[in-house]
Order: structure tokens, then C-alpha cells, then sequence
């Protein structure tokens, strides 16, 4: 063998083994001894065998050094293990450390992960880490590759690409999670420890830690059996969707959307809610005992939502969709609006105590309960099956505008209260609740026209006494109250027992099938200026009957209905008070005298106590139902009478189209529409049945709204009054400069003007006619008032302001 062969062996052989010396061996161990003394994750001479790791090493940290690491690298390794007895640090820096398969970190002392750096899992394998890591990716080389998460695990960042299962304890994310894994699956419960964004694809297990945030950046979907639990917050745009069965055990606030689509079932158990709009697009169905609680617009696009699942609204939002809800509570102060048409069924409840408004009805669409204390605008009861089970009402239900009444077998309970117009399609209902019309203005009850409403009671309760409702159909009740306002038979023919209570009217043309009650304080008014009221049963009017007469008497060819109002009794009549009111221009020839008003006709016995006419000069006699005129009557027919302010003074003018007995006329003022003093007379023309024209002129008007009256006496000093009228005279500037604004107004009237300091103000409202509508009296040193003008109608006002001899008086325009 040469020396030159032998050299180049030897050369070969120490090459050789200086390689093996510096670089790793596949599948071999790598301990850490920092036999180098630098502490670098690079340096080789700090590993056991010599050479820094790669992908092929399991790496263990030991009690064979102690030694802090730093990872100056972007390593790559098989399997990391930091035993308890590895007294040292392994610091990542910002560089990032990828692990194809376990990962054990036994002390959090072990292992630090500031911002930058990253911890990559490349490969099946067990997790078991309670160090926290700043940001960690999961990626799996295959995507059946599965993951054992060993301790629960905190991490700022998390990053999941491709896993099989991820399985074990809690993944604590504190910043941010990106889910790019369309398949995530496994028992490893998502933990949300902070305040954290979310961004990516759906999750199985989500727990929002007391105290936590999570925000979505994009829609978030809980799927395959999900479980929602924890008390921390969901904020973001959202949605947040519900895709599969599940559960939520979750007792924290969504301030995102959220949206139920799946077709398993989903377990409540506590409260869940939303400020979000709510959607409900396909439902399986729900259990357990919790509600959702919606703050914004409810939508329902499924057939019906929630046999024992109550949905809340807890703030001000829409209600719609073509589905129904089952169980539905608004609360007080909440606000629902339906755009359209909204339906309860399934054995329905509603409950709470908020409003439900907008053009839409809520519609009650199956048996079920009320047990709602606010207020509705549109309802329609349409319950198909008829059930006599019916729908119970356990408040009164108010409904401030109209109830529709399509079908229905049965209701009782409370009253249902109704501030528009009802609608009854329905030919029977055996209902044991008072339908009772209030509101104000005019409303109308339809029926189907020989309805069968036996055991109901329609009660008229409106706002006012003014407030009327028209009756549109003749239908069958148990009883019929006018408690307060006016109801107009409108030439129907409605069978029930009546009752007029005080503040109640019953008015109008038709016929009552069954005895009419009217008690002290209460009026009957036939007839619609005149016409004839029917009663087919026995009549008690403690209160008032009203009877208008505008034309000859049935003895001068008139007939009742046309002429004069008729009550036509067929039973027994006792009536406590007739006032006959005479309509239309009155003097010689109307009414004459001897003429007779046949004005209540009864079958049975009859009995009136007393009566009176309007106006009182016309004298007359009753009896048994006849009214017979004496004679004379009016001794002048006055045509007009006008007051107009002309500069300084208030020119009085009138005139008569007959006179009989006539003396004189005097004209009388009064300032406050009361206190009348005589200011001059105009003589008469005696006997005439020539048209007359009169004139005088008040030259000392009081500042301010003037009222006038004639008073006619006869030769023989009887005297009679004849209306008044009013002139409003402004007169020179008082001195108050007194202004009302604005002008014209709507709600509310701004008066000011200069103050006194030793007298008070009074200001004065009164209507076009001189009524007072309202006073009020300021201290002295007050200068404004801010008068309400809402609850008046439209038209023209005045408003006088005085202060001692000083008295200004403003033209108001109600809008």
C-alpha cells in the first residue's frame, strides 16, 4: 500500500467523522447541554450529539443543563419536551419554531413568547404546553392529522390552517383568531380570554370567558353539535349563525347580528341575547328553558318558532317575515314595528307590557293566551280551527286602532279595548270578553249582519262624550253599554239589551231589539235631525230624551222621521225628562200655535215626568207622548244679528221678517259674556209681517272681546232674549305690548308681554263665538306664559291679556 493511498484513507476516515461530529443524525435525540456556552438554539456544540436540531430531531430540555435557550433561528424539529427538571428558559424571540409532532412544555417558567415570535404545529402529535404562547399555527401536513391539546393553553394568537381533530382541553385565545380550516373538528373547547377578533370559518366548541370579547370581522358559524358557552361578549358585524343543533349554555351580550339556520335542535338554557338584528331562517327546533332576547328587528322566514322557546324584544325594532312565532314577549318600554302582517300561533302567548305598532296586524292565529299590558296598533283574530278552547285574555288588551274579527271559536277574560274600528267577518262566536270601542272621533263596529255575538258585550267608552261610534251592521250581543260619547244606530237593527250610562248618547235612526236603560246623566237623541228610534221592548230613561222638531205638526201635514223625531216604544215607557228642541228660523209661522208632534209612542203603559223646550219662548203642552203648541209664539222672527268693530266704535245690526206686539228692542254688552248691562234701544215696529232692518252703534266698546245680546219686550213688558254675538274691538295700544306667537300655532302658544311689578296679568282664551275656553291669572312681575293649544280644533281663537284698566286682546289661528 503507497503513502499516498494510506493519506487519502486516513483524510477520508477524519472527514468522515468530523461530519458526524457537527451535523444531525435522522431520528436521534437532541439534548440541550450549551456545552458551547453562548446559548444559542444554532450553535451545535450546545447539543448532545453535536449539531443544532432539525426536522428530523426530537428535541428534550433536561436537568442536563440548565441553561436558558435562544432561538436565534427559524428552526424546524420532530418533537420539543421541556421536562420539570429543565430549570432554564427557552426564549423564541421573534423568530418561529415549526414542530412536526408532540410538544411538551411542563413548567410555564419553560418556555417565553413575546410579540413576533410563533410556534407552528406541523404534525400529529399531543400538545401538552402551560406556558402561554404569543401567536400559534396549526397545519398539519395531512388533513387527517389529529392534535391532543393536553393542558388548557393560552395563546394571544391563533392561526388554525388544516387539522383533523383537534381534541382535549381549552385553547385560551386572548387577540386574535383566524380560522382557515373549512373542516375544523374534535372536543377542544375555543376559549375566548380576552379582547379578540375572529375572523374565518365555523367552530364546533366556543366558550366567551367572563369579562372577554370577541369581535367578528366576518360572519362566525357554529355547526356539527355545537356548544356556545360562557358569560363574555360578541360584538362586530357578524352574523353569528346558528347551522346546526346544539347547544347554548351562554349567559353573555351579542351586540352582532345573529341568525338561526339549521334543522336539528337546539338546547337554550339561559338567557341569551342579542342588540343585533335576529333572523330566524330554517328552524329544526328548540329545548330547555332560556328565551333569546332581541334589542333590533326580529325576522322569521320559517312556519312557526319555538314551542317552549319565548322571544324577547328588548329595544326598538321591526317584526317580520313570512313564519310565525309560538311564544313572543315585548317588554315595557320596548317597541316593535310590524311593516305587514305578523302572526302567533301554535298555542301562542303574548306577554309584556310594550307597543306594537306600525301599518301591519298582528294576528292571532290559533288558540292561546294575553297577557300583554301595553298597547297594540292593528290586530286581526283568525284562528282557523275554531276551537271552543278560544284565546284567553288575562289583562285588557288594548288595541289603539282597528281589530279585525275573522274567525275565531272562542275568547274570554279580560276586555279588549279598542281605540279605532272593529271588523266582524265571523258569523258566531261564543266570546265571553267585552269588546269595549274608545279612543276618540268617529269609529264604526261591522258586522256580518245577523251575527251571533250572545254572550259579549259591545261597550261604547270612548275618550269623551263627544267621541261617536256608528253601528254598520244588526247584529245579535248580550247586552250593548254606552258608558261615555255617542252611539249611532245608523239605521241598524242590533239585538240586545241597551244601557245609557252618564256621559253616554244613544242617537240616531233605527231599531234596538230588546229594553233600552238610560240612567240619570245619560240621553237618548232619535233620529238624525229627525228621525224615529224603534225600542221592541220595555224603555227607563232616567236621564234625558231629546226629541228635535224642525216642521209642521202631524195635524199641518207633517210626519214624524221627516219633520220631527219619533221614539216608537213597543213595550212600556217611563222617561224622567223630554227636552224638545224647535231647529230652523222660529216666528209666526213656525211653529204655530195648535199644532201637534205625536214624539213618543208606546204599546204599553206610559209615563212622563217632566219636559221641557228649547227655545223656552215657545209655549207647549204634553201629554201622553203629544206635544200641543199654545199660542203665541216668538212675538218678532229675527233674520240676523252682526257686530263689527268700525274704528273707534261697534256698529250692532239686525234685522225681522215679522213682528207681533213689538215695542222696543234694547241691545245689551257684557265684557266676559255674563255680566249684560243695557247700552241703548231701538223702537219697534208693533205688528208687521214686513221685513225690518235695524242699526245701533255702541260708541264705548270695552278693549277686547265685546259680547252683545238682543232683548225684545212687548207692549205688555214681556220681555225675550235672542243670541248673542261677539266684536272684538282692539282699540288704541294698551301699553302691555302684548304678543302670541307663533301665529298661526299648532301645539303650543308663546305669550309675552311687559310686566307689572304691583299687578297681576290675566290672559283670557276664548273661541270664534265668546265661549271662554280657558283663564289664567300671572303674579305681578311675570311677562310670558307658554299656553296649550294641541287639544283645540282647528279655527280662529282669541286671547286677551289685562293688567288692571289695560287690556290688549290677540287674533290667534289654530292650525
Amino acid at each position: 500500500m503507497s503513502k499516498y493511498y494510506i493519506k487519502n484513507w486516513v483524510r477520508f476516515v477524519l472527514l468522515g467523522w468530523l461530519a458526524l461530529c457537527g451535523q444531525q443524525l435522522a431520528g436521534q435525540d437532541k439534548t440541550w447541554t450549551n456545552a458551547g456556552g453562548d446559548g444559542l438554539w444554532s450553535n451545535g456544540a450546545n447539543w448532545d450529539p453535536a449539531g443544532a436540531p432539525g426536522p428530523g430531531n426530537d428535541v428534550i430540555f433536561d436537568n442536563t443543563s440548565s441553561a436558558n435557550c435562544t432561538v436565534n433561528i427559524n428552526p424546524s424539529i420532530k418533537s420539543l419536551e421541556a421536562d420539570r427538571f429543565y430549570g432554564g428558559t427557552i426564549s423564541l424571540g421573534t423568530n418561529t419554531l415549526t414542530v412536526g409532532g408532540a410538544f411538551k412544555v411542563e413548567e410555564a417558567s419553560q418556555l417565553s413568547s413575546g410579540p413576533g415570535s410563533k410556534v407552528i404545529i406541523s404534525g400529529p402529535g399531543r400538545v401538552d404546553c402551560v406556558a402561554p404562547i404569543h401567536a400559534l399555527e396549526i397545519n398539519t401536513a395531512q388533513p387527517t392529522d389529529d392534535i391532543d391539546l393536553r393542558e388548557n393553553l393560552l395563546v394571544a394568537e391563533l392561526t388554525i390552517t388544516q387539522v383533523g381533530n383537534l381534541d382535549g382541553d381549552d385553547l385560551r385565545v386572548s387577540q386574535k383568531f383566524v380560522n382557515n380550516d373549512p373542516a375544523l373538528d374534535g372536543d377542544a373547547i375555543i376559549s375566548i380570554a380576552g379582547n379578540c377578533t375572529f375572523t374565518g370559518n365555523g367552530l364546533r366548541f366556543l366558550n366567551i370567558e367572563t369579562g372577554a370579547n370577541l369581535q367578528l370581522l366576518s360572519s362566525l358559524t357554529l355547526e356539527r353539535n355545537f356548544e356556545l358557552t360562557g358569560s363574555g361578549d360578541i360584538s362586530g358585524t357578524g352574523p353569528l349563525t346558528f347551522a346546526s343543533g346544539g347547544r347554548v349554555n351562554y349567559s353573555g351580550n351579542v351586540s352582532a347580528d345573529v341568525e338561526f339556520d339549521f334543522a336539528g335542535s337546539i338546547r337554550i338554557s339561559n338567557e341569551f341575547s342579542t342588540a343585533g338584528n335576529l333572523t330566524f331562517t330554517q328552524v329544526g327546533g328548540f329545548t330547555g328553558l332560556g328565551e333569546i332576547r332581541a334589542g333590533s328587528d326580529i325576522t322569521v322566514n320559517v312556519p312557526l318558532v319555538g314551542n317552549f322557546l319565548t322571544i324577547v324584544a328588548t329595544g326598538s325594532g321591526a317584526l317580520s317575515g313570512s313564519g310565525s312565532l309560538v311564544r313572543l314577549r315585548v317588554e315595557a318600554g320596548a317597541s316593535l314595528q310590524l311593516p305587514s302582517d305578523f302572526t302567533l300561533k301554535g298555542t301562542f302567548e303574548l306577554t309584556g307590557g310594550g307597543t306594537i305598532a306600525g301599518p301591519g296586524k298582528l294576528v292571532l292565529g290559533s288558540v292561546g293566551q294575553v297577557d300583554f299590558t301595553g298597547t297594540v296598533s292593528n290586530v286581526q283574530i283568525n284562528d282557523p280551527s275554531g276551537s271552543r278552547v278560544g284565546i284567553s285574555f288575562e289583562e285588557v288588551f288594548n288595541i289603539s286602532n282597528d281589530l279585525l274579527i275573522t274567525q275565531t271559536g272562542s275568547f274570554r277574560g279580560e276586555d279588549i279595548r279598542v281605540g279605532g274600528n272593529i271588523t266582524v267577518t265571523d258569523n258566531e262566536i261564543s266570546a265571553f270578553s267585552n269588546l269595549v270601542m274608545a279612543g276618540n272621533g268617529t269609529t264604526s263596529f261591522q258586522g256580518p249582519g245577523g251575527g251571533n255575538y250572545r254572550w259579549m258585550t259591545l261597550v261604547i267608552d270612548k275618550d269623551n262624550n263627544t267621541g261617536k261610534v256608528l253601528l254598520n251592521s244588526s247584529d245579535t250581543f248580550l247586552e250593548i253599554v254606552v258608558s261615555e260619547g255617542i252611539l249611532g244606530l245608523n239605521g241598524q237593527s242590533p239585538t240586545a239589551d241597551v244601557t245609557v250610562e252618564a256621559g253616554g248618547t244613544l242617537a240616531g235612526v233605527g231599531t234596538i231589539n230588546g229594553d233600552l236603560t238610560v240612567e240619570a246623566g245619560g240621553a237618548v237623541s232619535p233620529g238624525n235631525s229627525p228621525g224615529i228610534m224603534t225600542i221592541n221592548g220595555d224603555v227607563n230613561i232616567s236621564g234625558t230624551l231629546t226629541m228635535e222638531i224642525t216642521g209642521p205638526g202631524e195635524n199641518n201635514g207633517g210626519t214624524p222621521g221627516t219633520d220631527f223625531d219619533r221614539l216608537n216604544v213597543n213595550g212600556n215607557a217611563t222617561i224622567g225628562t223630554i227636552n224638545v228642541v224647535f231647529v230652523g228660523t222660529i216666528g209666526p209661522t213656525f211653529p204655530v200655535a195648535g199644532a201637534t208632534y205625536t214624539l213618543v209612542s208606546a204599546t204599553g203603559s206610559s209615563a212622563i215626568s217632566a219636559f221641557t223646550i228649547t227655545p223656552n219662548t215657545i209655549n207647549g203642552t204634553f201629554t201622553g207622548g203629544m206635544l200641543l203648541i199654545g199660542n203665541p209664539a216668538f212675538p218678532i222672527e229675527l233674520t240676523y244679528f252682526t257686530a263689527s268693530a268700525k274704528g273707534e266704535s261697534v256698529l250692532l245690526q239686525w234685522g225681522t221678517a215679522t213682528e207681533q206686539n213689538n215695542d222696543y228692542m234694547a241691545v245689551e254688552r257684557s265684557p266676559d259674556g255674563v255680566r249684560f248691562e243695557e247700552i241703548g234701544r231701538v223702537k219697534g215696529a208693533g205688528s208687521t209681517t214686513e221685513p225690518r232692518d235695524y242699526r245701533l252703534v255702541d260708541e264705548q266698546p270695552v278693549q277686547g272681546l265685546n259680547y252683545y245680546r238682543l232683548r225684545q219686550v212687548d207692549f205688555d213688558g214681556a220681555a225675550t232674549y235672542h243670541r248673542i254675538v261677539t266684536a272684538l274691538y282692539r282699540g288704541k295700544a294698551a301699553g302691555l305690548a302684548f304678543e302670541a306667537s307663533p301665529n298661526p300655532v299648532q301645539d303650543n302658544l308663546q305669550a309675552a308681554w311687559t310686566p307689572s311689578p304691583v299687578l297681576p296679568t290675566d290672559l283670557l282664551l276664548f273661541d270664534a263665538h265668546g265661549r271662554l275656553l280657558a283663564e289664567y291669572r300671572l303674579p305681578a312681575g311675570a311677562s310670558n306664559l307658554l299656553v296649550p293649544m294641541s287639544h283645540l280644533a282647528p279655527g280662529l281663537y282669541f286671547l286677551q291679556a289685562s293688567q288692571g284698566a289695560k287690556v290688549q286682546m290677540a287674533q290667534i289661528v289654530k292650525k
